[in-house]
């Protein structure tokens, strides 16, 4: 049960574990014989550098104990090989059989291992045999490059496709099962063929997804993400923020809620005036979009109210004081003060100026409270409040448009953050 309970009196031979002495019984044995010059020790193997086996085997004059004690090494010590891996002959007929491109000599004293390097060396260049050889020190990392050509077999849809148009061999097999054939053969040099490649083994096959099923046991699945957003700004600011960082972005209605569409799949359904439902197919571009489209709602929340922009590329708070000012006018309460006049509104004045420097002399209605823009012969009429532009000549109405759209990006820009 342990050394403690081992009795010693008399001659007697001890087969103890571990070979290392670095613990257990066989160390235990050890620290308790190595003083006594009677005593001997046999190491009938193989011993890594670094343990007590290894020490001792250089006749060192004194051992440290598992105590830490330091005592003077007065046992013998002798070493015979006696392990069960395979020998030199062994090694090299198995090796020569194999014929392996490169092999890597592990588990051995480096000095042996050497001579087996070599040996093994000279044995195949008298074969006429190109093998690479290695025997790395401990933690040491070995490269080697191997060089495999990769044959990638076309089958179902795909490979009906392929044959068709390069004229590869293929067609029907009496089961009634399409033919396979070369990825190679049926494209055309340069052209690219996409697909599922599958790997089982070393076998690659590349198909169609609606085949996935018909010639692998693996399924298709698509996972429906939804995410419940809060809002606090109007659903048309936010269509409106998307559409300037989206191309692809589309509105419709569905059960007579409001829904933006973002490409490739993105929805955004208007729920209520404070939520929005999101969803989306997941795949690593929807996912990224839906990301984004988050990070643009939390920069909306955080931004002032009057920053909202409506469809019209008009800033809510215009909108907003347009609207209180009407409101006000229908009661006689002076819907023409200050704050509700719209010549008066910080980007006014910039309008004005830009729209000057594109088209030339811009004229002020205050009646009308618009811009009147002439263009040669053509006369355009700019409203102030709602930016919206009447025009007969549709060229210089998009021209115009676009102008007003992009003096309104420049004064309220997206909040990124930075």
């Amino acid at each position: 049960s342990g050394v403690s309970d081992f009795e010693d009196t008399g001659p007697c031979v001890v087969f103890a574990s571990p070979g290392m002495l670095q613990s257990g019984f066989s160390r235990q044995l050890f620290d308790r014989w190595c003083q006594n010059s009677k005593n001997a020790l046999v190491i009938p193997g193989y011993c890594p550098e670094g343990t007590l086996a290894k020490h001792v085997l250089t006749e060192p004059k004194e051992v440290q104990l598992l105590s830490g004690q330091v005592v003077p090494l007065k046992m013998s010590v002798h070493y015979i090989s006696f392990s069960a891996h395979a020998d030199y002959t062994q090694t090299s007929e198995f090796l020569s059989t194999l014929n392996p491109a490169k092999v890597v000599l592990v588990h051995g004293e480096s000095t042996e291992m050497g001579r087996m390097k070599s040996a093994l060396q000279r044995r195949f260049e008298n074969e006429g045999k190109s093998i690479e050889i290695f025997n790395p020190k401990n933690c040491k990392t070995v490269s080697m490059e191997f060089k495999v050509d990769k044959h990638v077999r076309a089958v179902g849809r795909l490979a009906e496709r392929l044959t068709s148009s390069g004229g590869a061999s293929g067609g029907k097999g009496s089961s009634g099962e399409s033919a396979s054939a070369s990825a190679s053969a049926g494209a055309g040099a340069g052209e690219r063929v996409s697909g599922l490649l599958v790997q089982k083994g070393f076998k690659h096959t590349l198909l169609d997804a609606e085949d996935l099923q018909t010639y692998t046991q693996l399924s298709a699945n698509t996972v429906l993400q939804k995410q419940i957003i809060p809002i606090q700004i109007p659903f048309v600011a936010l269509q409106e923020q998307l559409s300037h960082i989206f191309s692809g972005v589309t509105t419709f209605e569905r059960k007579r809620k409001e829904v933006i569409s973002i490409s490739p799949g993105v929805e955004l359904q208007h729920e209520d005036d404070n939520m929005v439902l999101m969803q989306w197919k997941s795949d690593p571009i929807a996912d990224t979009i839906a990301d984004s489209v988050v990070a643009v709602l939390l920069q909306l929340q955080m931004k002032p109210a009057n920053y909202a922009k409506a469809s019209n590329g008009v800033p809510y708070r215009a909108l907003t004081a347009a609207a209180a000012a009407a409101a006000k006018g229908e009661k006689g309460e002076g819907a023409h003060s200050s704050s509700s006049n719209p010549e008066e509104a910080p980007e006014a004045g910039l309008i004005d100026e830009v729209l000057e420097s594109i088209f030339g002399k811009v004229e002020v209605d205050g009646k009308l409270k618009a811009w009147i823009v002439n263009v040669g012969e053509v006369r355009a009429t700019i409203d102030m409040r709602t930016h919206a532009v009447e025009c007969k000549d549709d060229r210089v109405k998009s021209q115009i448009k676009v102008a007003i759209k992009r003096i309104v990006q420049a004064l309220y820009p997206i909040n990124c953050g930075c």
